[in-house]
């Protein structure tokens, strides 16, 4: 009688098992949605993130975009700011990994002009990384110099290895 605790345990153990090995992690990560689903829970968002970045982290790309895409349209419907921006962050990952730079510059442009007006968040790292990647690329190595020493300022800041050890490789 306690789905939406059944839902959010299927959805943290899902994400452990799997990033230990073993895939079974991915068939409780799906319960945990249907689950969410069908109590018509704002669970369902962040079971479709924890879907989307664990596929991403075992190398499925394109389901994971899918899924991310799903997540968006849920965060959206539940009209959950926070989850959405988390996942505009996700969105420019994916841009970045299709190739389409330009659409990347404009999605964390948005994301860094929030950050720099006072709503920080931890995703303004992601943002900033996957910025210095592409000026780098493009040549700019000042402004790839600038972002990754913004990412790595604030993720020190932070305190989280989830998000120091990736700002600490981009620098």
């Amino acid at each position: 009688g306690l789905d939406d605790l059944r839902a959010h345990g299927l959805n943290s153990i899902g994400v452990a098992r799997a990033m230990m090995g073993d895939r079974g992690g991915l068939v409780d990560l799906e319960r945990s949605i249907v689950i969410s689903r069908e109590l018509n829970s704002a669970g369902v968002v962040r079971g479709y993130n924890n879907l989307a970045s664990t596929l991403v982290a075992l190398g499925d790309l394109q389901r994971a975009f899918d899924v991310y895409a799903d997540a968006r349209r849920e965060a959206q419907r539940f009209g959950l700011g926070a989850p959405l921006r988390w996942l505009h962050a996700a969105q420019a990952d994916e841009h970045y990994w299709c190739g389409r730079w330009d659409e990347v510059v404009e999605l964390v442009a948005d994301l860094i002009a929030q950050a720099e007006s006072g709503s920080r968040h931890v995703r303004e790292v992601d943002a900033r990384i996957v910025r210095a990647l592409i000026r780098l690329a493009r040549g700019d190595a000042t402004g790839a110099e600038q972002d990754s020493a913004r990412a790595l300022d604030f993720a020190r800041q932070a305190e989280d290895p989830q998000i120091l050890f990736p700002a600490l490789a981009a620098r």
